[in-house]
């Protein structure tokens, strides 16, 4: 008997490698982000030298300097235009890449409907071998039978020619089905050579991907610094609203510089920080503390002079230690906001079960955005809570259908997690993304809810 089929179309191989690949991709991002920031450190340590030698050597030097500036920008120029035909190769790599992986897919998809066909064909071949051997065995009983009635009817011409009538009929029978097993072989074996044609493709098309990938991967690797400065040469009057994000960037980068000298100041290096904390600070009998999202309290060894202080002003800080923190900075912007969430963060293990909170909560609109909550207890109520506060939101069961929970986190603006009524897949998925979006809180109430989406909203810039 033929094999049976029961798997379906295999597919967990070709997801788990796309998923590897775009890890890679993310780490890659990474290492470069990394990169470009030490670069930016060491470029300007050389412009401040190179200014202080312009000034010590004169006038003299000038135009040596500006020859060197026109050749540089020319320069500049043709790389600028070189980087727009790479993004331009890229993007067209790109394509060819998404297509050669549809069409591999279809490859996949189509080797194994050719195999289940194959399959069934085995199976008829087989069934058809056994009839043969019955037909055969029939036959032989057939010729023993009428040998018998010949010899007994051999006086008797009538019966002599109804038994080799019957022998007639009997032999073409079987020579019927020799002619349909014959048949049945040869598409066997033309399914095969399809088969064969197809799995050659298959990997003539894998050598073709691969090579694409390694082209893409080759233009990934670009030095941050020359990208950075090609940037900076294109923006005009025509473009610059395009490259707001640039003001980000500057941010950052003076947020973490200020971090830097705090920790200093507190005689620690950047090897000390353990991991950033985020959360609000205190004012405790003369001495500063700092409670985080989780409500764990640490002493502040350093932090920013800011005249704008109040008790519950919101923060990032680095843990040096295990009850230390250095606050590396203070968002002035959103004080308010934090300071609704730190407050419930510090109380919620206070809070009465006899409260109601219908009646004694007040109904300020947090935002419009989406939000999604993962949860088998209580996801009902927090999402009526939610709504109460002008949000867009929704609830999945925490051990709903995989897939299609995962296609609803993907297109939330803030996915909120809870812990002890979810899937381990979920909130594994949740820790690996390292994205704000995704919020994990454990023992949920509402109040925690609604401070996590706050803290969301804010870090995200909802």
């Amino acid at each position: 008997m033929g094999r049976s089929i029961k798997s379906k179309f295999p597919t967990s191989a070709y997801n788990k490698n796309k998923d590897k690949q775009n890890q890679v991709s993310k780490n890659q991002k990474r290492e470069n982000k990394k990169e470009l920031l030490q670069k930016i450190k060491e470029k300007n340590a050389v412009s401040d030298k190179s200014s202080k030698y312009e000034e010590s050597t004169g006038n003299g030097s000038d135009t040596k300097y500006k020859d060197l500036y026109r050749e540089t920008k020319k320069e500049a120029k043709r790389l600028e235009k070189e980087i727009l035909k790479r993004d331009d190769e890229i993007n067209q790599i790109k394509i060819e890449r998404a297509s050669k992986d549809k069409e591999i897919a279809e490859l996949k998809k189509k080797v194994y409907e050719l195999r289940v066909e194959n399959d069934g064909l085995i199976e008829n071949y087989s069934l058809l071998e056994k009839q043969k051997k019955d037909h055969e065995y029939e036959l032989t009983q057939d010729v023993q039978r009428l040998s018998l009635e010949l010899e007994q009817a051999n006086a008797n011409l009538k019966g002599k020619e109804y038994i080799e009538k019957r022998y007639e009929n009997v032999k073409r029978s079987n020579e019927n089905s020799l002619k349909k097993m014959e048949r049945q072989r040869k598409t066997i074996e033309q399914k095969d050579n399809e088969c064969n044609n197809l799995r050659r493709r298959l990997a003539q098309a894998e050598e073709e991907l691969e090579s694409l990938r390694e082209i893409s991967r080759s233009y990934e690797n670009l030095s941050p610094a020359f990208l950075l400065h090609s940037l900076i040469e294109s923006v005009d009057i025509s473009n610059y609203k395009e490259f707001s994000l640039a003001h980000d960037l500057d941010r950052k980068l003076t947020r973490i510089e200020r971090g830097i000298r705090n920790l200093n100041k507190a005689n620690y290096t950047a090897k000390d920080i353990r991991r950033e904390l985020f959360g609000n600070v205190y004012n405790k009998a003369g001495s500063f503390i700092f409670v985080d999202i989780e409500g764990f309290n640490y002493k502040v060894s350093s932090m920013p002079q800011y005249d704008g202080f109040t008790d519950g002003t919101p923060a990032t800080a680095y843990m040096v230690s295990d009850n230390e923190v250095v606050v590396s900075y203070f968002y002035k912007k959103y004080s308010k906001e934090f300071s609704v969430e730190s407050e419930v963060s510090r109380s919620v293990n206070n809070t009465s079960s006899k409260r109601n909170p219908e009646k004694e909560v007040d109904r300020y609109i947090i935002g419009d955005f989406n939000v999604l909550i993962v949860s088998a207890h209580d996801g009902i109520k927090y999402r009526d809570r939610l709504r109460f506060h002008g949000l867009d939101a929704d609830v999945v069961d925490g051990f709903e259908v995989k897939s299609r929970t995962l296609d609803l986190m993907e297109k939330a603006d803030v996915v909120i997690i809870c812990v002890g009524s979810v899937a381990h897949a979920f909130s594994d998925y949740a820790k690996q993304q390292d994205d704000p979006k995704y919020q994990i809180v454990f023992n949920a109430n509402e109040e925690k809810i609604i401070s996590r989406v706050i803290y969301a909203k804010n870090i995200l810039g909802l």
